[in-house]
């Protein structure tokens, strides 16, 4: 949508709106089952089979069975969503001044930001969508401004042709602690960074699928 003011001036407002499917995931496929909203110590794999074709030596009799640690998938199940309103105004040099201002509010969630280099797997396999939160690059409000102003000097040519000109960029996202809430998940001895859900609280990643 577009408003002319002036022959100099305008306003533009726009909604700007995608979606993402099929995105790369990196899963745990051997992690292990939950039970009363913390990690046990038992996996779907507990060892490799005696009947594995790429059975190494050191895993055959007399030696004892080895243990399958971590299993990770990487696959295309994951989604996001970006929604934005953008508004920019525009005025075109009149009375030695013209700039360019524009603001957006969006917002950005998916699975996992890895195109951003995000560490954090899926924390729980079993229940994937319970990941789903803002981005890791998510930004609520940007604002740029540039421009310049041709001061109105021209007695002569040492002080006539000056302009100032003014270069902004502001933005407004939340602190990356806020991006993995102060509540920590017991796995085992090591301690996992929780992702905040889509209203940026913290929440338990081992809800139930149906509670989301």
């Amino acid at each position: 949508m577009q408003k002319e003011f002036t022959p100099s001036l305008g306003l533009e407002v726009a909604y700007v709106g995608t979606k993402g499917t099929h995105l790369q995931l990196v899963e745990n496929r051997n992690q292990p089952f939950v039970t009363n909203g913390f990690y046990a110590s038992t996996r779907p794999y507990l060892t490799v089979p005696l009947t594995s074709p790429i059975l190494p030596a050191q895993c055959q009799a007399p030696h004892p069975a080895c243990p399958y640690g971590t299993i990770n998938q990487i696959n295309s199940v994951g989604n996001s969503n970006y929604n934005a309103l953008w508004i920019t105004g525009t005025k075109h040099l009149s009375h030695g001044l013209e700039f360019l201002a524009s603001y957006t509010y969006s917002k950005s969630l998916d699975y996992n930001s890895l195109s951003t280099g995000e560490t954090y797997f899926i924390q729980n396999v079993y229940n994937p969508r319970a990941d789903y939160a803002p981005s890791e690059y998510d930004a609520r409000h940007r604002f740029v401004l540039s421009g310049f102003y041709q001061l109105p000097f021209t007695r002569n040519r040492l002080v006539s042709g000056w302009q100032v000109a003014t270069a902004v960029r502001q933005s407004a996202e939340p602190d990356r602690d806020d991006r993995t809430c102060a509540r920590r998940l017991s796995h085992g001895a090591a301690r996992l960074a929780e992702r905040c859900d889509r209203n940026g609280q913290s929440k338990s990643v081992f809800q139930q699928p149906g509670a989301l």
